[in-house]
């Protein structure tokens, strides 16, 4: 059920289905509506492929271990403005080379204007910026 409205089935297979196939277990099927489920279905926003070339930053930070991924992603998405195409989370790490109560999150970015080439300075700058907002947020520090 999807909003009260009844998108499939699902139940076990009767055992005298399953003697007719000589079948000596538990079986269990579902059937699913695909023009009901297509209905509820989010296949988020329509982005067209880049025409430009990305740029792509990683960056590894250390903070603390209660803040959560969302809320950097979130950081640096709004940091980065319209030039950040995507974020994507690679490594979490604790361990010998990261303080107690602390965690090491690694990103990487990419970077792209739908207009034109970016520069390796103007990313290099946005980049600055993104690291000086989450450090002043919530204290993070990059990984050495």
């Amino acid at each position: 059920m999807v909003k009260n409205e009844p998108i499939g089935i699902f139940g076990e297979i009767r055992r005298s289905v399953l003697d007719k196939y000589e079948i000596n277990q538990e079986v269990y099927a579902y059937e699913l509506g695909f023009d009901a489920l297509l209905k509820y279905a989010d296949f988020g926003k329509f982005q067209p492929l880049p025409v430009f070339p990305s740029v792509y930053r990683d960056i590894a930070l250390v903070m603390d271990f209660d803040i959560l991924s969302s809320k950097i992603e979130d950081n640096i998405r709004s940091a980065g403005g319209e030039i950040i195409r995507s974020i994507k989370l690679f490594d979490v790490y604790s361990g010998k080379q990261i303080p107690e109560g602390k965690k090491s999150l690694a990103y990487s970015i990419e970077y792209n204007s739908a207009s034109r080439t970016l520069t390796d300075s103007e990313v290099d700058e946005v980049h600055s910026q993104i690291i000086h907002r989450l450090s002043e947020e919530f204290g993070i520090e990059l990984r050495k």
